[in-house]
């Protein structure tokens, strides 16, 4: 969880630096979106607009009135996805999967555990001494089984 934690917090840091560099570069150019809103001039909107980019839900909505405007703006948003959305986002996926392969790990471990321990509390019920060792009859192996069949 602390691995996921750190990733997390850098890319919402690394979503906050982008938030402010598009507030300096595009808040006091009077843009407009095409529902003629004001364009990228509230730090929060713009980082949750850039988070939601992240996404791709909406790509071409959040770049087409920078780009419009001028379409060197549009290196700002394609360094943007390249960063955080493939970059980011596979670093993250990376955390997750190593985090929960290192549990699936451990829950093998535990049940494994717990199946030779059961084991051995079955065999020590079953046993009976037959010279100079323990050993299960046939007979009551048998009877055993047929009485835990599915």
């Amino acid at each position: 969880l602390p691995d996921i934690l750190y990733v997390f917090l850098l890319f919402m840091f690394s979503v906050l630096i982008f938030s402010l560099m598009a507030l300096k570069l595009l808040g006091d150019r009077g843009l407009r979106t095409v529902e003629g809103l004001p364009y990228f001039t509230n730090i929060l909107e713009i980082a949750f607009e850039l988070y939601v980019l992240v996404t791709t839900a909406n790509s071409p909505d959040v770049m087409m009135p920078a780009y419009n405007f001028n379409w060197w703006y549009s290196l700002y948003f394609i360094t943007y996805i390249i960063i955080n959305t493939y970059i980011f986002m596979s670093v993250f996926l990376a955390v997750v999967y190593n985090n929960y392969r290192k549990h699936l790990k451990n829950e093998i471990r535990k049940l494994a555990y717990l199946k030779r321990h059961k084991m051995m509390e079955a065999f020590n019920i079953l046993k009976v001494k037959v010279g100079s060792e323990f050993v299960v009859m046939e007979a009551r192996w048998r009877r055993l089984a047929r009485t835990v069949m599915p």
